[in-house]
């Protein structure tokens, strides 16, 4: 009998901590959410957008603290004038740099900064084999 009630409390406490990971796993899980934006302003005055060269990027926004690849660099802090983004966490701002200029502007969330990187590395392993005629 006790055995019994002792494999009943065993269960009930796996069960409550099983209940309990799907939540906490999902809160640190979110979507990966991301946002197109055309430019950059500050202080009322357009600063960066398509076309901005990178020392442009360098000179305004200082070296990225985080660069998926030597043409991705991630900027923290950054949130979008209007509530698009509200509820998604996005604040990072993502350059893509194409020939030097700013080819691409993001705001996103972790999640997907995580994605970005991914595909990052994925392109980076991707070697291509050119013939010669």
């Amino acid at each position: 009998m006790k055995t019994r009630i002792a494999s009943l409390l065993v269960l009930a406490a796996t069960l409550s901590t099983l209940a309990f990971a799907p939540a906490a796993s999902a809160a640190t899980n979110k979507a990966a959410y991301g946002f197109p934006i055309s430019q950059v302003v500050r202080f009322d005055n357009s600063e960066i957008a398509r076309g901005t060269s990178e020392m442009t990027v360098l000179r305004l926004l200082g070296s990225a603290p985080e660069k998926l690849s030597p043409n991705v660099w991630v900027y923290r802090g950054f949130h979008p004038k209007t509530d698009v983004t509200a509820g998604n966490d996005c604040n990072k701002l993502v350059v893509t740099f194409t020939d030097g200029k700013v080819s691409d502007l993001k705001i996103v969330n972790d999640s997907a900064v995580r994605v970005i990187a991914a595909n990052a590395k994925k392109a980076a392993q991707t070697t291509f084999q050119i013939a010669k005629k």
